[in-house]
Parts: C-alpha cells; structure tokens; sequence
C-alpha cells in the first residue's frame, strides 16, 4: 500500500525522480568501475604468471627478476649459465623449464628466445591452442609473433623481418645479415607474451655472431644440428614442478646453490609485494570514486531537499484532511529509499554492460582481458543499507519541517 502510494507520488514528478536516479545511478557507475578496475588489474597480473611455480635468474631482487623475465619490464643486471638451466632442466621435480634470452626487439617490441617448453606453457595456461595461426618455430631463422605485434604491425605468415640489438624502441644495431621467417602467430592470452616476438634459443645466438662466420651456415638449419648455436647464457628461467609440495624445497635448493649464485622466488609472492608499494594507486583510484559519488549524492540530496520544501504545502494539506506526521514521514521514507534503489540498480546494470562492452573490444582488438570481478558481497550489502539510511534521513528531516 505505502510502496505503491510512492511510486504513484514519484511518477506524478518523474522528471525531478529520473535526475535523482541518475545521479545516484552515476556515482554507482564511478565506485564500481573503479574497483572492478583495480581488481580486473591484480587478476591481469595474476593469470601473468599463472602455472609459473618459480622464476629463476640471477641475484637481482625479487621485484626486478619478476618484472623483466613476466612483465618485459627492464633488464637483468646479469646472466646464468646454460648449465645452470639444463641441470634443473633434467631435475626429477621438474614437469617443464622454459627458458629466457633477453636483449633484441624489432620495432619496440620485445624479442624473446625460448624453445618449444614456451608454447607448451600457454597452452597450459590458457586451457586452448597457443596458436591462433601457423606453428612453432623449427628452424633457426624463424619467428613466431604474439598477437598484438601481428595486429599492430600488420604481419603475416611468411612474411620475413629484421631484429635489432637492443631494448624498445631504441635499436643499437640491426641483425641484417639474415631476417627471420613468420611462421607462428599466437592466439590473444591477455598478458604480455602478446607484446612479444619468440625465437629459438639458436636463433638468437646465431644474428650475434660475425656476418662472415653466419654467411656459412644453411638458409634455413634446424634447432639443435649445430651445436656452437648453443648459447652459454641466458637471462632467466621458468620452472613448472610436477608436484607443488616440493616447491619451497627446491627453491631454497636453488638459492642455496653452490656451484652458481641463482635466485628463485614465488612469482605470486613477488606480485603480493609489488601490489603493497603501489597501495597509493589503489588509495588514489578509490579516492577519486568516492569524490565523485560524493558529489553525486550532495546533487541527490540538495535535490530532495529542495523537492521537500517545494512539498510542504502538500504536507500540511495532509495533515489537514487526517494524515499523521507518521504517515507522512514514512511516505517521504518509501519515495526515497525507492528512489536511491532504483538508482543504485540502474548503476550496476549501466556498469555491467560498460564494462562487458569494453571488455569486449579490449579483447578483441588490444589481446587484453581480465574477469568483471565485481565484489557483490559489498554491493548487496550497500544496496540493502544505503536505500535505508537516506530513507531515515530524509525522513527525519521532513519530521523536523512539519514540526517547525
């Protein structure tokens, strides 16, 4: 009865009821973006390293090894031996290695050397094929391509390009001697293996020798026939192990290594650390929600208010024919907790569709995803309660009004 005698009450002044829905809808919208922005990253970064039990390089820091060797971020200060690598390789534990050799790019893009362990990785990962064209590379003078570099620099299969030495956009010397083959286009994963462009191991030790000593080798060799391709170094390494309750074991193992000072830390531990000395960004973001439904819900009150007084005459005119001040204030309760719940929900559509549709576009055209991760624990809650309080408030004030 009270419900529907304030949605007839609201509907006789929809305009003033559709602009305070709107704001509340609009400061719904700044808080549930924001947060399911912050938490859409910290899962991005997650599903980076997903199936990475340990990173191995040299001694560095944990937050520098984790940035250069998952994120292609910076550099390593210094290299491990290749036999390093090929003894925890050949280790029992060890269900996949997946090694790293850093320091060429073409275009801005970042090159890495690796071996077929790389592609087994994202399909592990990603639970469908690593490729969304052509193959793996099997010869030495062949390149695969993430996804966002053959979108971005329009390239195909069999198309042949140059690497240069150097990271980003600032090349040092380009490898000229011999161009690569595009055999291999991998499918959208969301991280940033799509940045990246993947050789072999051989590949990369092969455009650092001498042009004169290149010149020798076939047009296209196979991986592995010639073994002064072997490389001596590399930047870092990744370790999937076949039962996860030896992890702390081997890593300590590793960093307690004698015959070659290696560093292994937890991927998803370095990440926790990394997100702790960027607290100020998440403070900032919901800082910035909050101003903004703030100054929503000011609108949404100073709207009321306003309404309120304009609705004194009304008031009285009740009270006149019989209507209690009770009756009143809990009418004036009803229209507004209707009114913020009618918002509230249409603020949480609104960022639904947003964010499925940008999301949408992200994934399809950039290779980036992440979940629409909306915390709906909090958002019921908030649904439950706010509605009530600016209900009682509003309530309140209009019981002070008809009293004065």
């Amino acid at each position: 009865m009270m419900l529907r005698l304030a949605i007839k009450s609201l509907i006789s002044r929809r305009f003033s009821a559709l602009v305070c829905i709107s704001m509340v809808a609009l400061s719904a919208i700044a808080l549930l973006s924001v947060d399911t922005l912050y938490r859409g990253t910290q899962s991005a970064f997650g599903r980076s390293v997903q199936g990475i039990d340990l990173i191995v390089g040299a001694p560095t820091g944990d937050i520098n090894l984790l940035l250069f060797s998952a994120f292609q971020v910076g550099a390593p200060s210094r290299e491990l031996s290749m036999a390093t690598f090929t003894r925890w390789q050949q280790n029992p534990n060890i269900a996949r290695a997946v090694p790293l050799m850093l320091g060429d790019s073409h275009k801005g893009f970042r090159v890495i050397g690796t071996d077929a362990n790389m592609f087994e990785h994202i399909q592990a990962t990603t639970g469908h094929k690593a490729f969304a064209q052509g193959h793996a590379f099997k010869h030495v003078f062949e390149v695969t391509l993430g996804f966002e570099v053959a979108r971005k620099l329009d390239y195909h299969l069999g198309d042949e390009l140059i690497l240069s030495h150097g990271l980003g956009h600032h090349s040092f010397q380009q490898h000229k001697a011999r161009t690569f083959t595009v055999t291999g286009i991998l499918a959208a994963t969301g991280t940033p293996i799509d940045k990246t462009l993947q050789v072999s191991l051989d590949g990369i030790e092969a455009i650092h020798w001498p042009p004169a000593t290149l010149a020798t080798l076939a047009a296209q060799p196979n991986i592995g026939e010639n073994p002064a391709l072997k490389p001596d170094s590399l930047a870092a390494f990744y370790l999937t192990l076949s039962n996860k309750v030896r992890t702390f074991q081997v890593q300590r193992s590793i960093n307690q290594s004698e015959d070659e000072l290696a560093q292994a830390i937890l991927p998803g531990v370095a990440i926790t650390q990394l997100w702790s000395m960027l607290d100020w960004i998440e403070a900032a973001l919901l800082g910035l929600g909050s101003l903004a439904a703030l100054i929503a819900i000011i609108g949404v009150g100073s709207t009321l208010l306003t309404l309120l007084d304009k609705r004194m005459d009304e008031f009285q005119l009740l009270q006149t024919l019989g209507a209690k001040k009770r009756f009143i204030c809990t009418l004036l309760a009803v229209e507004t907790a209707t009114l913020v719940t009618l918002g509230m929900l249409a603020g949480v559509a609104l960022t639904v569709m947003l964010e499925r549709t940008l999301l949408g576009i992200a994934q399809n055209h950039w290779g980036l995803y992440w979940p629409l991760d909306i915390n709906w624990l909090w958002l019921g809650g908030a649904i439950l309660t706010l509605p009530l309080i600016s209900g009682l408030l509003l309530a309140g004030v209009g019981a002070w009004r008809l009293r004065n």
